[in-house]
């Protein structure tokens, strides 16, 4: 049996992350949720991705000859290149966004502005979703977690100039 670069992979975090959730049981609770809770979902996760990549037969591809190819009138797949710039710029303006407004006001803008704009979703779904995660991002980290984030650059300069 030979070991695909996806198979080294899986293993890898596997024994990462049963490390992180070992180590983190040792830390008190407010210390130990975050890596135990993201760690024994990797855990599983890539527990079935090894399983799945060792079973899994290397697939033949099937070439065709332009003689008898179809052309498609479907639209071509963005390159690799198209599709890595393309999550660069989310990225960096999901930062942006985060830096200029703070966390509470940018993490929904920037859902909703993801899926209304990119993902070219209803309204009522980019409406709802972010009303969801913005939920579930303030009940988690303000309401639960206590932990107080920074104002935008925006908001700072509103209250350095006495407008808020």
């Amino acid at each position: 049996m030979r070991f695909s670069g996806k198979t080294w992979m899986s293993l890898s975090l596997m024994v990462i992350a049963a490390w992180a959730v070992i180590t983190a049981l040792k830390w008190p609770f407010t210390t130990a949720l975050f890596p135990v809770v993201v760690g024994i979902p990797v855990f599983f996760l890539a527990t079935s991705e090894f399983f799945s990549s060792l079973s899994k037969r290397k697939e033949t591809v099937r070439e065709v000859s332009s003689e008898n190819a179809i052309p498609s009138e479907e639209k071509a797949e963005p390159l690799p290149v198209d599709r890595a710039l393309v999550a660069f710029l989310l990225i960096i303006g999901f930062f942006l966004i985060i830096a200029l407004l703070g966390f509470l006001i940018g993490v929904p803008l920037f859902i909703f502005l993801y899926l209304k704009i990119y993902g070219r979703e209803k309204w009522g779904i980019s409406v709802g979703f972010t009303a969801i995660a913005w939920a579930c991002f303030y009940g988690l980290f303000i309401w639960l977690l206590n932990i107080p984030f920074e104002e935008g650059w925006l908001q700072e300069g509103l209250h350095a100039l006495g407008i808020i």
